[in-house]
């Protein structure tokens, strides 16, 4: 199976935009992506005023920015004005949406949510065209990856 990359919405809608059944509703990951692999990790240092150097204080696990581009396109059912819409409309500052995450060995979940407007900068009129990029600033707030919870029956002989 090859990588799957899928966005629920708020209302239930879905978005695939990498892997099987991708651009079923014309958007397709673009090929600028950072922030969606490693959470963030911050560490804290401490210091007196004559130690020299500092001392190892913790470390903190701070929101996730996630920044990806994605591809709008026509489909044979929708214009490209429709797509966008749609897409953007699923998208809000104060509501979470999953991003999933899927490969052969599991099926996780991001909580994210937009972080700014969504960009796009295009140089020839995407109506006409039926395609633009748009770029995509996100935040999860929560920075970890979660899925279902998998348990196995074990028996003892004794």
């Amino acid at each position: 199976m090859d990588t799957r990359i899928q966005v629920e919405a708020p209302a239930g809608e879905w978005w695939t935009i990498i892997g099987q059944g991708k651009g079923d509703r014309g958007v397709h990951l673009g090929s600028h992506v950072e922030g969606m692999w490693a959470a963030p990790t911050e560490t804290i240092y401490n210091s007196t005023a004559f130690q020299v150097g500092a001392s190892y204080g913790g470390s903190r696990n701070p929101k996730r920015d996630i920044t990806f581009d994605v591809e709008i396109i026509q489909t044979r059912t929708s214009s490209w004005e429709r797509n966008w819409s749609d897409w953007v409309r699923a998208w809000k500052t104060d509501e979470d949406c999953k991003l999933w995450y899927e490969t052969d060995n599991s099926r996780r979940y991001l909580n994210c949510r937009l972080a700014k407007e969504v960009g796009m900068s295009p140089t020839i009129d995407p109506i006409q065209m039926g395609h633009a990029t748009v770029t995509m600033t996100l935040v999860a707030a929560d920075p970890w990856w979660y899925e279902e919870t998998v348990t196995s029956p074990y028996v003892t002989t004794t």
